[in-house]
């Protein structure tokens, strides 16, 4: 049996998807499409998909299985787009913010028996301090030793549930069951706040009387701190953000009332308290960094998980084509 996936986006992390599943493709046939054309070209001279398709039907209509590496305010338009092409069975999987938005938009657009399940990938750990390499390079292990949160709709049927696990255990990555509103509330923190600080910081900075000067000594510190500004298309962050307004806004007032905090203390001169504070913060980033390394996952509250039947239940079979195991299992 082979399965026919279609991975729709060719930006680094569709590309990184193609490279990791090409390794098997004796068992699945991937198809890729991108609007850009020359992405397109870049995965095939990549060795990312089998084929390049000409069109979105032609990319859509065979495909047992859609992943949609896309920002999410490209999201909904293609889910209209690919919906009337979709066989019946179909699984759609996408690798976007807002889970919750997106998981709706799924549910009244796709129809019966096309059914979506929603990924999100944290990446390989030590993707977390790249140096010496390009950090917008595809890689064929982006997904080794990852949580991988899989966020299905209520009426998802079982065997999208477990084709979307086997699938993330092909890549290595290691699944993460939740609810998509609770992963919405861990991507407002752990990606937007992030990217809007980013942002936010490098405003006040440039905006500074003297950032013709500022400019020229401006180093590693400034560019580490403001390249986030770039991971997300401008549109693709602010709709992300809007329209996951109500935990944006607490995250942000919680930041600015940190930033008060911090003020008053460098206001106050109190030297050792910041050092105890700054000190803390270099502990828990460390053992964040140790913990991921070893693909140590921690949950504040119990896992969500699926269903015995669930569990079993599959249309494609994704792990029986490996025997049961993980490609990296094999002997």
């Amino acid at each position: 049996m082979t399965v026919k996936i279609t991975l729709l986006g060719l930006d680094r992390t569709g590309l990184s998807l193609g490279l990791a599943l090409m390794g098997h493709k004796d068992k699945l046939q991937l198809t890729g499409f991108d609007e850009l054309a020359e992405r397109g070209k870049q995965a095939k001279k990549l060795g990312a998909v089998a084929q390049v398709a000409r069109d979105l039907p032609s990319a859509v209509r065979e495909a047992d299985m859609l992943l949609l590496s896309l920002p999410v305010h490209l999201v909904k338009a293609t889910l209209e787009a690919v919906a009337p092409l979709l066989k019946p069975e179909a699984v759609v999987l996408d690798l976007c913010t807002n889970k919750t938005v997106v998981a709706g938009w799924a549910g009244r657009i796709l129809p019966e028996n096309r059914h979506y399940v929603g990924l999100y990938a944290a990446l390989n750990p030590e993707t977390l301090d790249e140096r010496g390499e390009d950090p917008d390079a595809p890689r064929p292990d982006l997904f080794q030793k990852a949580a991988v949160a899989i966020c299905p709709l209520s009426s998802a049927a079982g065997r999208a549930l477990s084709t979307a696990g086997d699938l993330v255990q092909i890549l290595g990555g290691l699944p993460y069951y939740a609810d998509p509103a609770e992963v919405d509330g861990i991507l407002a923190a752990a990606v937007l706040l992030p990217q809007l600080a980013s942002a936010a910081l490098a405003e006040t900075v440039s905006g500074q009387p003297g950032w013709p000067d500022i400019r020229n000594l401006a180093g590693r510190t400034y560019a580490r701190a403001t390249r986030l500004v770039n991971d997300q298309e401008s549109a693709a962050l602010a709709e992300a953000a809007t329209l996951d307004q109500a935990d944006v806004l607490r995250l942000l007032d919680a930041y600015i009332g940190k930033l008060g905090e911090w003020r008053d203390q460098v206001a106050g001169g109190e030297t050792q308290a910041l050092t105890a504070r700054i000190q803390r913060q270099q502990k828990e980033r460390l053992d964040w960094l140790i913990d991921r390394d070893k693909g140590d996952l921690k949950r504040g509250e119990p896992q969500v998980m699926p269903s015995a039947k669930e569990m079993t239940a599959s249309s494609f079979g994704l792990l029986r084509l490996f025997g049961g195991r993980k490609p990296d299992e094999r002997d």
